[in-house]
C-alpha cells in the first residue's frame, strides 16, 4: 500500500537537480554574508551587523518603515561613536554614513568630485535634471540654464509672484475654515508652493485649485511621494507612464488632470523652442535635442518640470512645522508678534501695502530665527544623499574609503547634534540668538538645510523669502488655533523629504474680525 503513495523513480534525479541548486545558491550566499563581515574593504567600519550582511537591512527601514533609518542615525552614531570612537559607520555592505562636517564639506565640495549615486536618483530613467544627474558637466549646464531666474535681479519679481500666491492661499484657508471647520495646513502650503514654482520659474499657469488643494498636480505630487522607492526600484516606470500619455493624453487626463496640465505646458514649452523663441523658463534641452525635436522630449521637459515642483514644495513642510511650533509655544508667538507689529507699525502702508520690501523683511531677527529653527529641527530633505567616493578614495578618522563606496551624511544627523545643538529635539529660537560667535560658527558649520557646495539647492534664497512673507503675512493678519487633540510633538516620516505622519489642523480667523 505504502508503494502506491511514492514518487515514481525517474522523478528522484530531478529534485535532486533543485535540491542541490538550492544548497548551491545558500552556500554562495553564505559565502557573500562572510566576506561581507570579515573580507570587505569596510568590515572595520563600526555599524550594526545586520546592515554589514545584507542590504535589507537599509531596504527595510526606506520601505516598511518610510524611511525610519534617517530618525535612528543619531542614536547609531552615537552607540558607536562611544565603542569605537568612530565617526563613520557602515548602514549596508557598501554605504557609509559619517557625521564629521570636514568630511561632509569634502563629500559636497567641488574636488574631487564625489558623483551622485544614479540609482538612489534614478526617477529620471536616463534623463538628467538639474537634481538626479551624476554628471558634474551636465550639471553646470542645466545650473546655468536656469541660474539667470535665480539671480538678485528675479527676486523682485519672484517676491510679487510670491506675496501674491500666499494672499491667495490664506484667503481660501479663511474661507475654507469658517464655522469653525479645520484646515490642513500642509495642503495649503503645498499648492501655494507648486504655484509659485509653476508661475516664477516654468512660466506656466497655477496648477492647483486653492479651492481643492489636495487635487490637480497634488494628486500626482501625492502618488510621487509615496512611492518614490517602486520607481528608483523599476526606474522605467516613470517612461512607462509618459509613453503613455504621448500616446493617449486624453486617456490619462482622465486619471489625472494636473498630469495633463504640465504635460500640456511642457509641449507649448517645446513649441516655443521649435519656433526658436526665447522661452524664459528652467526647462532646457541640449542644441541638438533643441534642432531635432520629438515627442521624446516631451519626457525630458515633464520630468524637468516635476523636479522643479517636487523640490518647491519641501518649503511647505518647513512653514508646516514653523506653524505647529508658534502655535505649541506661546511664549514663541508672543515674541513672534511683538516683532511683526513692530515691523508693521514702520512700513510704509504696513505687511500688507504694495511698498512692503522683501530686504528689509528678512532682517526680522526673531523671524529669521524661527525659520532656521523650523529648517533644522526637521530638515526638508533629512535623509540620506548617496554619493559615491571617486578613485582617489577618502580617508575618515582611521578608516579608509576605497572607490565606489557609497557615502551619504543626513542633515538631519548634523542638525540634531547634541555637543553642538544642546536639546536637539527642542524647538528653540532663541538658540540662534543668544548663543556666542565661536557657537553660532560652529552650528552653521553644522546646518545645511538646503546642503551645500556646487550641488547645494539653486533656489534656497527665494525660498527664504517664501518662507519670510507667508509666516509675516499669516501671523500679523490672523489669528490661528490648533485643534483639539494636537499631538505636543510633530511626527514625520522620510519619503526623499520630511512629511508628517499626521498633518496639524487649524482653525482661522482675522484679526480685525472681518
Amino acid at each position: 500500500m505504502l508503494s502506491a503513495f511514492m514518487l515514481p523513480s525517474w522523478s528522484l534525479p530531478g529534485y535532486e537537480i533543485v535540491w542541490e541548486c538550492f544548497l548551491l545558491i545558500i552556500l554562495i550566499r553564505a559565502g557573500i554574508i562572510a566576506y561581507r563581515l570579515w573580507f570587505h574593504p569596510l568590515k572595520s567600519v563600526p555599524g550594526p551587523r545586520l546592515a554589514a550582511a545584507t542590504s535589507l537591512y537599509l531596504r527595510y527601514h526606506e520601505v516598511i518603515e518610510h524611511g525610519g533609518l534617517t530618525k535612528r542615525l543619531p542614536h547609531l552614531h552615537k552607540l558607536y561613536s562611544e565603542g569605537f570612537q568612530s565617526n563613520v559607520i557602515r548602514i549596508a555592505p557598501n554605504h557609509v554614513h559619517i557625521n564629521d562636517p570636514t568630511g561632509y564639506k569634502m563629500i559636497f565640495g567641488s574636488k574631487p568630485v564625489f558623483r551622485k549615486c544614479g540609482d538612489f536618483f534614478a526617477s529620471a530613467q536616463g534623463i538628467h535634471t538639474i537634481v538626479t544627474t551624476d554628471d558634474p558637466r551636465r550639471h553646470r549646464v542645466l545650473r546655468n540654464t536656469a541660474s539667470p531666474l535665480f539671480s538678485s535681479r528675479q527676486m523682485d519679481r519672484s517676491f510679487l509672484i510670491g506675496r501674491s500666491q500666499i494672499k491667495q492661499a490664506a484667503d481660501r484657508m479663511l474661507h475654507s475654515s469658517q464655522g469653525g471647520n479645520p484646515v490642513d495646513l500642509l495642503s495649503y502650503f503645498q499648492a501655494m508652493m507648486t504655484n509659485i514654482v509653476a508661475k516664477s520659474l516654468l512660466c506656466s499657469k497655477e496648477l492647483v485649485c486653492y479651492d481643492a488643494p489636495k487635487s490637480g498636480w497634488m494628486s500626482v505630487h501625492h502618488f510621487l511621494n509615496q512611492y518614490r522607492w517602486l520607481i528608483a526600484d523599476i526606474p522605467g516606470l516613470v517612461r512607462l507612464g509618459l509613453k503613455l500619455l504621448e500616446l493617449s493624453p486624453s486617456w490619462i487626463s482622465r486619471v489625472s488632470v494636473g498630469f495633463k496640465d504640465l504635460y500640456e505646458h511642457c509641449r507649448n514649452v517645446r513649441n516655443e523652442l521649435l519656433g526658436s523663441r526665447k522661452c524664459h523658463t528652467v526647462l532646457h534641452l541640449d542644441d541638438d535635442a533643441a534642432r531635432n525635436l520629438t515627442n521624446s522630449d516631451l519626457s525630458t521637459l515633464f520630468q524637468q518640470a516635476a523636479i522643479y515642483l517636487l523640490a518647491g514644495t519641501t518649503t511647505a513642510m518647513t512653514l508646516t512645522v514653523a506653524c505647529f511650533h508658534i502655535l505649541k509655544s506661546p511664549g514663541i508667538r508672543e515674541r513672534l508678534q511683538i516683532e511683526l507689529d513692530e515691523f508693521d507699525r514702520r512700513t510704509p502702508g504696513g505687511l500688507s501695502g504694495s511698498q512692503l520690501d522683501w530686504r528689509e523683511l528678512t532682517r526680522l531677527k526673531y523671524l529669521d530665527a524661527v525659520i532656521k529653527e523650523s529648517l533644522r529641527i526637521i530638515p526638508p530633505i533629512p535623509g540620506l544623499l548617496p554619493r559615491v567616493v571617486p578613485m582617489e578614495g577618502m580617508r575618515i578618522g582611521t578608516h579608509l574609503l576605497p572607490v565606489g563606496t557609497r557615502i551619504s551624511a543626513a542633515q538631519f544627523v548634523f542638525h540634531h547634534n547634541e555637543t553642538v545643538f544642546p536639546n536637539p529635539g527642542q524647538f528653540d529660537p532663541e538658540r540662534w540668538l543668544k548663543s556666542s560667535s565661536d557657537e553660532l560658527r560652529t552650528m552653521e558649520q553644522y546646518f545645511m538645510p538646503f546642503s551645500k557646495g556646487s550641488r547645494a539647492c539653486i533656489g534656497w534664497q527665494h525660498a527664504n523669502i517664501y518662507m519670510f512673507t507667508a509666516l509675516a503675512h499669516l501671523w500679523a493678519d490672523f489669528e490661528m488655533t490648533a485643534v483639539e487633540n494636537t499631538p505636543e510633538a510633530l511626527d514625520w516620516k522620510d519619503q526623499k523629504g520630511a512629511v508628517p505622519v499626521t498633518p496639524p489642523l487649524v482653525r482661522l480667523r482675522r484679526k480685525d474680525g472681518i
